[in-house]
């Protein structure tokens, strides 16, 4: 897709807000590996790049894999 030169501001905020919807629906399956939507990895991904003690803060945890697909893994231990 060619960049049309539009941005979006988006705030910590609103981030939060996102991976707080993001962590309640992968609560609710309680897997060791999650495939967000495309809206739930969209909010990871901001806040992996801009915001990265929101994971800390919600997804100590966890670890992302970006492959074919984008996935959450349980993270195995030390």
């Amino acid at each position: 897709m060619p960049d049309t030169g539009r941005r979006v501001i988006v705030t910590e905020s609103q981030v939060h807000q996102g991976l707080l919807k993001l962590r309640n629906k992968m609560e609710v399956t309680s897997r060791k590996t999650y495939k967000p939507s495309e809206e739930g990895a969209m909010w990871y991904l901001m806040a992996k790049y801009h915001f990265p003690h929101l994971l800390e803060e919600l997804f100590p945890d966890y670890e992302d894999r970006i492959n074919d697909t984008f996935t959450l893994v349980l993270k195995s231990g030390p």
